[in-house]
């Protein structure tokens, strides 16, 4: 059975101890720090379930504390409960924006304090209940090595087409789109490095963690963080993916765009002016904790997104580099702003490139708002 942990920060010693002493009562493993240093130090050695903060510390305040806890990696996930005298919304606020869960005013009343670490330590058991699920599943995916088809035709309200070559091997780029409400869709294109049949499963993996994790209750951010915590189990050292998830909304005329160090997005306007779309992100499966800056925007009507891998705009045979064919893609896009987009498509595979399986995947999405 799991004994739970609790660390108390608190520099008053009374305090401290009754609250040790009331949590002992109650089943938990506790240790306590009369410091925001001598915390810090227990949080990382300690690793605890769940952390009891007091805001007013003699060292450093609980919000740089708890804005340090959540900056490293290896306790950014435990949860922290602030405790306070302060009754007042801005500081409220100011605990929560800086990473803590919940919020105590002194005086304590037992039952109160019992009953909120309760929720977050469930809470906390069901999101690592629900990691280790998609882990078994995604096991089950091992040898089979199946990818998952997108049918576009299925999903008219999408308004989106795309156009895949593959390369003389089976290499690592994937799209999919679906729908998070009626009015909002989500593009992703992602792109693995490499070829053969491990890249292509990884690529199917990624697939499947995006469609399991992409929903209008997560931000785009949230969703990859989410699968970069659970693609670490496969990829092999060095291995890292990159890729753009864009989500657009046409009933309040708004877009987001998160990238995972991909390349960027182009959008055109229905009169064919082309705007290039960069999102800062950092790639998947390299770091523990990447960072990603959104990218929000207005949308018009008629709009359009053309989301890419670099196998359409770098040839190899012909010494293209990916910003060169870049250029020439946002040179050709103003003249397809009347097309539809499946023939668009077909214009830009026979101008930007030969008609031949590459070095790599050739892989082009297009929607429109």
């Amino acid at each position: 059975m799991q004994r739970y942990s609790i660390l108390v920060v608190e520099d008053g010693e009374t305090s401290r101890c009754l609250l040790s002493a009331m949590l002992e009562r109650s089943g938990f493993t506790v240790l306590g720090a009369k410091n925001a240093t001598e915390g810090l130090s227990a949080l990382a050695g300690f690793r605890p379930d769940l952390v009891l903060l007091d805001v007013m510390l003699p060292d450093m305040d609980g919000f740089e504390f708890c804005g340090r806890a959540k900056a490293n990696p290896l306790t950014c996930e435990i949860p922290i409960i602030f405790l306070t005298q302060f009754d007042d919304l801005p500081n409220k606020l100011r605990g929560l924006s800086s990473g803590a869960v919940d919020y105590i005013t002194k005086p304590y009343i037992e039952e109160e304090i019992l009953a909120r670490i309760l929720v977050q330590l469930k809470l906390r058991r069901a999101n690592q209940r629900f990691f280790e699920l998609q882990r078994r599943r995604l096991e089950e995916l091992r040898g089979a090595q199946e990818s998952f088809l997108t049918d576009l035709d299925s999903m008219p309200a999408a308004r989106c087409k795309v156009y895949f070559e593959a390369s003389e091997e089976a290499g690592g780029d994937q799209y999919d789109v679906g729908p998070l409400s009626d009015s909002t869709f989500g593009y992703c294109v992602s792109d693995i490095a490499g070829h053969g049949i491990e890249t292509s499963f990884v690529s199917s993996v990624f697939k499947a963690l995006f469609r399991e994790n992409a929903t209008l209750l997560d931000t785009p951010v949230e969703t990859f963080q989410k699968i970069n915590v659970l693609m670490a189990d496969y990829l092999s050292d060095g291995q890292h993916i990159t890729a753009s998830y864009l989500t657009v909304n046409r009933a309040k005329g708004c877009a987001t765009l998160v990238s995972a160090g991909h390349l960027p997005v182009l959008m055109t306007s229905p009169s064919g002016e082309v705007r290039e779309l960069r999102a800062e992100g950092d790639v998947l499966g390299a770091f523990i904790a990447p960072l990603f800056t959104p990218l929000t925007l207005s949308i018009e009507k008629g709009a359009r997104f053309w989301l890419f891998t670099d196998g359409v705009v770098e040839d190899f045979r012909e010494r293209r580099s990916w910003k060169a064919g870049l250029e020439r893609l946002k040179v050709m896009l103003p003249s397809l702003a009347s097309m539809p987009l499946e023939e668009a498509l077909d214009e830009v595979g026979s101008n930007l490139f030969s008609r031949h399986p590459g070095e790599d995947d050739r892989l082009l999405l297009a929607c429109e708002v």
